[in-house]
């Protein structure tokens, strides 16, 4: 029921390149019958077990391949291993760039990354490059579950209608990096995201560049300097454990990970599924087949937001958390934990949503 997943493998084989290489382009199906191209790098020695940072890039100018192995070669390719982060940077689709009709596209590439690599904080880095920023954006409101973050380097200013809005959002921890401040950042901080804005003499990323497109090592320092210490604010939490649990037993459904999916229920955990006439017990739930596999992407749910409350004695933890589908949208997960040996289990856990009924239905 739990195959292993092949993209991890094959971006392993990406990894072990010394220099990025022209021909070493990936690409998934799409449903129109094109395919998603898209370069990936992950940090030296990765072994896929351990927590990794995800950078998602979105690059300057046209999207096309040598602009994604521009920004690769000159950006990431020996910086993401040194600050042990992966990276993925996808091509535009010819039906637009990502801000331009192209952000559907990404929805198998996101799936195939959530089952191959266990990211660090569940949310991944947008990175928007020049126009890339455009894109970014387009993607956070698309697909707000799977990013904590948005990292504009150089952007093309853009306007209020490019900014995401709704609880689905406030989440996200918002860095640009500029010429001129975007008067748009004003309505981010009106709404209570985490926005901040560093000036930069840097002129301003062009479509049009030349063999080294990033001649001003201050901007790439900036950029990893930000990446760094937002990830290290994703994952700063008093009770570090409680949400590393969590964020274990999600990143296993995504990746198909049986042994570590049952293994952090409690022995007498009980599933409430979205149809209210069922509860399973965890050993039903297992014996049901309903858990979730690469065969079941809808399964696949990214949180986005948690909020804890734990008992006096330390021993008991109520949660409950936003989550995001690809194909469900926006749901929720409500959930009782207990300590085991000192180490935090599932005890309940109560999936709703508008959607998520579709989870016990065909194609799940």
């Amino acid at each position: 029921m739990f195959a292993k997943s092949s993209l991890a493998a094959f971006i392993i084989c990406t990894a072990a390149i010394a220099q990025p290489s022209p021909t070493a382009w990936r690409a998934l199906p799409l449903p129109d019958g094109e395919r998603l191209e898209f370069r990936a790098r992950l940090p030296d020695k990765w072994k896929g077990e351990e927590p990794t940072p995800m950078a998602f890039v979105f690059v300057d100018g046209k999207q096309d391949r040598e602009e994604v192995w521009n920004t690769l070669a000159h950006l990431f390719w020996r910086q993401a291993p040194r600050d042990g982060f992966a990276a993925t940077l996808p091509v535009a689709p010819k039906k637009g760039r990502f801000h331009e009709g192209g952000a559907p596209s990404l929805r198998p590439l996101l799936i195939s990354l959530r089952s191959g690599i266990f990211v660090r904080g569940n949310g991944m880095h947008a990175v928007g490059i020049g126009e890339g920023g455009l894109s970014a954006l387009a993607a956070a409101k698309r697909w707000p579950h799977e990013f904590a973050s948005l990292t504009l380097v150089m952007p093309e200013d853009f306007t209020a209608a490019a900014i995401p809005e709704g609880q689905a959002y406030s989440h996200l921890r918002v860095r640009v990096l500029g010429k001129t401040e975007p008067a748009a950042l004003a309505v981010w901080r009106k709404r209570g995201l985490d926005v901040s804005y560093h000036e930069s003499a840097a002129p301003a990323i062009g479509a049009e560049k030349s063999a080294k497109p990033w001649p001003h090592k201050a901007v790439s320092e900036w950029m990893w300097k930000t990446l760094r210490e937002l990830d290290k604010a994703i994952v700063a939490d008093a009770d570090q454990s409680l949400h590393e649990t969590l964020d274990r037993w999600h990143a296993a459904v995504a990746r198909a990970d049986a042994k570590t999916y049952w293994g952090l229920w409690a022995k007498d955990g009980v599933f409430l599924p979205p149809d209210v006439s069922m509860r399973w017990s965890v050993d039903e739930f297992r014996r049901r087949s309903m858990a979730p596999s690469r065969k079941r992407p809808g399964w696949i749910l990214v949180p986005s937001k948690r909020f804890v409350r734990i008992a006096e004695d330390g021993k008991t933890a109520w949660v409950d958390e936003l989550l995001g589908s690809v194909r469900l949208g926006q749901c929720r997960g409500t959930a009782m934990l207990v300590q085991v040996d000192n180490e935090w289990r599932i005890a309940r856990y109560c999936l709703s949503g508008p959607k998520a009924g579709a989870l016990l239905g065909p194609g799940r």
